[in-house]
């Protein structure tokens, strides 16, 4: 029988990619600036080429904790190279989940570690007044100020005259002990747990009272939440929750950068822990 596993020698069955038929350009591809020989592969081009005549030497085998893509294989004649991609960590107006150092320039000491407290919930409490960047603060219809913070509208307590809301989705966002576990913030368990819907009652909520049963007793009202699923940003809740933010068709279009929700969809991806730092002497039950 075939051993299906090479243990790091070669030889024991066929490789998937046989690597460029010929020497010059894989096919469909440009061979600007990355000519492979016959048989190598795109990684093995690119790294041979970026070794032998980039400046700095090897720049395309550099690790980083940054996302970052350029298209250098799509020929422009027969189709429209991918746009760039550029994902920093320095680009977050918020604490970034690893060292300064490792934002710009990497080493095997660089590790990425997202805490909720330190990393999440800062992207909710964060003051969102100049969405275009272009140094001038955003103004309504009228010529008012607009701050797009979300704790602004997703909170129990209206900014403008600190009376009591219901927050808007029936999420709130604040940074406050959660009355079902003291050692979380409140918007994380909203985020991820159900919670009874509330509705505001002579300038106070409370909890919206179910149908009365046979005897006239009240049943449990509706529930609302959970809004993110762990594990998942892309599909499920999480996939709708990220999808207000998408450009062009979300209600909360342009409301979250580019590395904010990078950053966003990343902690989701691996779990959504409230530690990511088994170490941290902090780190309650996840």
């Amino acid at each position: 029988q075939q051993n299906t596993k090479s243990h790091g020698r070669t030889g024991l069955f066929n490789v998937v990619n046989t690597g460029a038929p010929t020497t010059g350009a894989f096919p469909g591809t440009t061979s600007n600036p990355y000519s492979p020989n016959a048989g190598e592969t795109m990684a093995e081009t690119r790294a041979r080429t970026s070794c032998s005549t980039g400046s700095p030497r090897c720049a395309d085998m550099n690790l980083s904790v940054n996302v970052l893509f350029q298209d250098v294989w799509s020929d422009p004649a027969q189709r429209t190279p991918d746009p760039e991609i550029i994902l920093t960590y320095g680009a977050l107006k918020t604490t970034p989940p690893t060292s300064l150092s490792c934002v710009s320039t990497w080493s095997s000491r660089c590790r990425i570690i997202i805490n909720y407290v330190q990393h999440i919930q800062p992207l909710w409490d964060l003051d969102r007044t100049d969405l275009d960047g272009d140094g001038v603060p955003d103004v309504d219809a009228g010529g008012l100020p607009i701050n797009r913070k979300c704790t602004n509208c997703h909170s129990t307590v209206n900014p403008a005259d600190n009376t009591t809301q219901l927050p808007a989705g029936q999420l709130d966002l604040t940074a406050v002990p959660s009355d079902e576990e003291q050692l979380h913030l409140r918007s994380y368990r909203e985020l991820f747990f159900r919670d009874n819907e509330q509705e505001l009652v002579g300038g106070a909520l409370q909890d919206v009272p179910g149908p009365l049963d046979a005897n006239g007793n009240p049943t449990p009202g509706p529930q609302v939440g959970p809004y993110l699923t762990a594990g998942n940003a892309r599909g499920g809740l999480s996939g709708r929750f990220l999808d207000r933010f998408a450009p062009g068709g979300g209600t909360h279009a342009g409301w979250l950068t580019p590395a904010e929700l990078r950053l966003l969809s990343e902690w989701l991806d691996i779990g959504a822990q409230y530690f990511n730092n088994p170490f941290d002497p902090a780190v309650p039950v996840n």
